[in-house]
């Protein structure tokens, strides 16, 4: 006979929270074109990219641009072209639907200690969406005049739960663990396909 412990820890960031706003910005990328920029040299700025995401947001962006023949420059001293994005919007919302009766307090046998009625659920819903907005240009590095913009881009991903009694949760919506990698590669336009 013995005993033993398993420590275990979760991130301050749930995967489900990254997973709907990395795919976010990954399905509003699939709406970029820079085809005035094909074959010039560019820099693309990432100061306009913040957050616990920036690095990808980065990478993903840089990836597409070199998909579609952009020449990226590692100093902006080399770029004929400066690249900018901003960002307008990029995060969670959630909501909840309950039929059946709330949690609640009620008064108690003992005077100032009330008596908690847990939450009765006949069916529970709910829905988490990840939200992104985007916007790009370029500029002319020497002379700064604008010869590209993207339009306002907006994006979402949703990920659906669905509880009856205490069965569940049954989940649907456009986020899926299980089809992660396959989706993303289905989905990518013929534009942004390298043919190696």
């Amino acid at each position: 006979a013995g005993c033993g412990s398993v420590r275990v820890s979760n991130t301050g960031r749930t995967a489900t929270e990254q997973l709907l706003l990395t795919e976010s910005w990954d399905k509003a990328l699939l709406c970029l074109e820079f085809g005035p920029l094909r074959g010039e040299t560019a820099f693309l700025d990432p100061a306009g990219l913040t957050g616990p995401d920036a690095a990808w947001i980065t990478f993903r962006l840089r990836q597409a641009m070199l998909r579609q023949g952009v020449n990226l420059q590692e100093k902006k001293e080399t770029a004929r072209y400066l690249v900018e994005v901003g960002v307008g919007a990029y995060g969670t919302d959630e909501y909840n639907w309950n039929i059946g009766t709330p949690a609640a307090a009620v008064p108690g046998v003992m005077a100032g200690l009330p008596a908690p009625v847990p939450e009765v659920s006949v069916s529970r819903k709910s829905r988490q969406y990840g939200v992104v907005k985007l916007a790009m240009l370029a500029r002319e590095r020497e002379t700064g005049l604008l010869v590209w913009e993207s339009p306002t881009l907006m994006a979402d991903t949703v990920l659906k739960n669905m509880f009856i009694g205490p069965i569940g949760p049954f989940q649907s919506g456009t986020l899926s663990r299980r089809r992660g990698l396959e989706k993303s590669m289905t989905t990518m336009p013929e534009a942004q396909v390298v043919d190696w």
